[in-house]
Formats: C-alpha cells, sequence, structure tokens
C-alpha cells in the first residue's frame, strides 16, 4: 500500500512537471504572439492609453510613451509566470482524469485554449485571439506529452565517446558557411534568394567536411536507394498536406478561396497560367513531376544534413529530442532568407519565428519517414515533394502569408494534428 501511495505521487510529480516545462514553451509563444500585436498596434495602444490617463488623471503618474513602455516590459513576465502556473495546474488535473493520456491532454488543451481565447484583451478580432489561444494549447499538449511520456518510460541512452564534438563540428561549419554567405550576399547587394539553391547546399558541404575529419562513412548516412513503400509515401504525402492546409486555410477568419491564383501576387509571381487544364489539376500534375527529380536533388543538399548527418549523431537521444533538437537547427538556419522575404514576404522578421515553429512541426514527419524508409533519399524526396506541393494553398489562398499554407497557421494546425497521431499511435 505504501509502494502504492509512493508511485501515485511520482506520477502526478511527473505530470506536473511536464506541465511547468510545457507552460514554459507556450508562455514563451503567448509572449511573442503578444508583443508582436502590441507592436505592430503601438498608435492605437498610445491613444487607449491616453484615453485611460484623461480618465483617472493624477492615479497615473506616467505619460502615454512610459505606458507603452512598461507594457512592453511586463507583459512578458507577466504572461510567462502565468502559463508556469496554469502549466502545473493542466498537469496537476491531467493526473486527476482518469482516460488515454492523449485524448486526455487533447480535451484539457481545448478547454484550457478556449478559455484563454475568452479571457484575453488584445487589440485583434476575437476569432484570432481564440484561434492562436486554440493552437498555442494544441501545442502545449503536444509538448506536454512528449515530456511526460518520456518521463513515464525513460528509454536506455546509448553512450557514446566524444558524441557531441563531429555535431559541434558540423553546426559550426554549418552555420558559418550559411550566415558567412548571407553576409557577403548583403555587402556586395546581392539578393541571397536569388543564391538559394546555393545555400540549399550548405548542409551538404558541412557535412562532407565533418564525415573528412571523423572519417565517416557515406553510406553510414542512410544513402541508401533500396526502394519501399515509404518512399511513394515520402511522394504523395506532402501533396495531401498542402490540399488539406488549403482546406483548414479557407475556414479561417479573412482568408478567401482565389480561382485566379490572387495569392501569388503576394510573391510577386505572374498569376496568368497558359494552360488548358483546371490550373489545380494544372499545378498539381507539376509538383507531382517536380517533387521526386529536380526538386528532390536540391533538397538532398540539405537533407544530408538535417535526416543524414544529424539523424546519425543525435538520434540516441530519442524520436521526439532528435526531432524537435533538428527542427530548431532546420529552422533558424532558415533565418537569413526568411528575412529578406522568402516564404514570408509581409511579415519578414515574424516570418523567422513562423519558420522555426514550421520546421519543429513537420521534422517528426520527415524523423518517421527517414525511420520507416532507412534511408535519407526518401526523406530527400518528400523535401523536394513538399517545396514542390507548398505553392498550392499559397495560389488558391488569398490571405495573409502567417495564416495561408503548410507554413502559416492553417499548415500548423494539420502538422499538429498529424504530430499527435505519432504521438498516441506510433511506437518507437
Amino acid at each position: 500500500m505504501k509502494l502504492d501511495k509512493i508511485l501515485a505521487k511520482r506520477k502526478a510529480s511527473d505530470a506536473a512537471n511536464a506541465g511547468f516545462w510545457a507552460g514554459l514553451f507556450t508562455g514563451i509563444l503567448e509572449v511573442v504572439f503578444s508583443l508582436t500585436v502590441v507592436i505592430i498596434n503601438k498608435e492605437l495602444l498610445l491613444k487607449e492609453f491616453a484615453e485611460v490617463k484623461n480618465r483617472y488623471g493624477p492615479l497615473i503618474p506616467y505619460d502615454t510613451n512610459t505606458l507603452y513602455l512598461l507594457t512592453l516590459v511586463t507583459t512578458p513576465f507577466a504572461i510567462i509566470l502565468l502559463y508556469l502556473i496554469v502549466g502545473i495546474l493542466f498537469g496537476i488535473i491531467f493526473d486527476k482524469i482518469k482516460g488515454k493520456p492523449g485524448i486526455k491532454a487533447l480535451i484539457l488543451s481545448l478547454l484550457f485554449g478556449v478559455g484563454f481565447g475568452l479571457t484575453t484583451n488584445l487589440p485583434v478580432s476575437r476569432i484570432s485571439i481564440m484561434v492562436f489561444n486554440i493552437f498555442t494549447w494544441s501545442l502545449f499538449a503536444f509538448v506536454f506529452l512528449m515530456l511526460y511520456q518520456k518521463q513515464r518510460y525513460k528509454e536506455k541512452e546509448v553512450v557514446r565517446n566524444e558524441k557531441n564534438r563531429p555535431l559541434f563540428v558540423f553546426l559550426v561549419v554549418l552555420f558559418g558557411l550559411s550566415f558567412g554567405l548571407a553576409f557577403l550576399c548583403k555587402y556586395f547587394g546581392i539578393k541571397l534568394i536569388s543564391l538559394a539553391p546555393v545555400y540549399m547546399f550548405m548542409p551538404f558541404v558541412a557535412t562532407l567536411l565533418t564525415m573528412y575529419i571523423y572519417k565517416i562513412s557515406f553510406r553510414s548516412l542512410g544513402v541508401s536507394l533500396k526502394l519501399n513503400k515509404w518512399y511513394l509515401v515520402a511522394w504523395l504525402l506532402p501533396g495531401f498536406l498542402a490540399l488539406v492546409s488549403l482546406g483548414v486555410s479557407l475556414l479561417l477568419p479573412g482568408t478567401s478561396y482565389s480561382a485566379s491564383l490572387e495569392g501569388l501576387s503576394r510573391y510577386h509571381i505572374s498569376s496568368h497560367v497558359n494552360t488548358p487544364l483546371p490550373p489545380l489539376l494544372y499545378f498539381l500534375i507539376l509538383a507531382l513531376i517536380a517533387g521526386p527529380t529536380i526538386n528532390a536533388i536540391f533538397a538532398f543538399g540539405e537533407e544530408i544534413g538535417w535526416r543524414g548527418f544529424l539523424y546519425q549523431e543525435t538520434r540516441y537521444l530519442g524520436f521526439w529530442k532528435y526531432s524537435f533538437l533538428v527542427g530548431i537547427i532546420w529552422g533558424i538556419w532558415h533565418a537569413p532568407l526568411i528575412i529578406q522575404g522568402y516564404n514570408y514576404p509581409q511579415h519578414p522578421i515574424v516570418g523567422v519565428f513562423f519558420m522555426v515553429i514550421f520546421c519543429i512541426a513537420i521534422s517528426p514527419i520527415f524523423s518517421y519517414i527517414r525511420m520507416k524508409s532507412k534511408s535519407v533519399i526518401a526523406a530527400a524526396i518528400m523535401h523536394g515533394s513538399l517545396n514542390a506541393f507548398a505553392g498550392i494553398p499559397i495560389a488558391f489562398a488569398k490571405g495573409s502569408d502567417l495564416i495561408v499554407g503548410l507554413q502559416g497557421l492553417s499548415g500548423f494546425i494539420v502538422l499538429i494534428v498529424i504530430d499527435f497521431w505519432l504521438l498516441v499511435k506510433a511506437d518507437f
């Protein structure tokens, strides 16, 4: 009986601990969203502060600019503290409810998301606040489950001598070459986007140099052409994701279907298509052809680093930790391109953050394909197909680049649903 009580306390502690760290992660997301809204709507907030100051007079000893600055400074601390407390509360409630962990976490995250959506006040529409909070709490549930299950079922870690040295060298070479190229382009007035195909091979160069230094064989990175059904999944899955994200985009506020391809205007691409086929069918056929061919060749330049070298060097961490780590590296590596308008031409600065979230969200799917296919070639085919199909929801949905497409909020929703499925159903 005493042992049962000890185990019950340990289980409750695991849930609360997972809630704490998931709360910290979610709080940071909420801080970024809130500060973005506060900065974008500065003039509106200054007017509201002026009205408050006129109403309460001497009770507020600060001018409107000082009040705005105080808002910027205090908001992050208040939000993170709130989410830490609520995260622990989430863990406690989670532990008290009976049922499957995935179902419990999903239901609680929806309830918390709706609750925060109804009570959060920002100078944007209530629907936008609600959608963001539901999305944020879905991410919370995903991180919570990942941490909780990791604590409850700890895997034996593989002990490797000098395990961090090749990884460190790879990262130094990767970011040194990539960001160095971005700096040179800036210095000489060259658009980095025009050199995107060259930039995509920086992970390949970093991998080759690291392999040479540490005598790592190319075959150990999963370069194999032994075909299996997962190659087909890698080819077709991105198309499914793109079409579903298009459907989700049209359900969100501020977006509409555009048969005339108006969405391409955001990227300064002509919407004129000279073909007798329906435009959507035409783009699907092009993507199906380009994805596993020319696109996959350039995508291999990245994937040999992400799902080749990094997979080999960090998979001892476990599926979810490896996927999360690669997602962060992958997303940050895109920063110089994103800042110049790649993927998020309307929001190049906020787009950096969104790209990191996108890479984190899709990384487990890539990892799963890599693991099942036992080949980095399959990952390259999926990456190439993803790049080919990603333009479809952008072209046919008119709206903000932070909402439309796989790299927008609609895509995040689709990817998180699949990540949840992997978390609950997949056996790693």
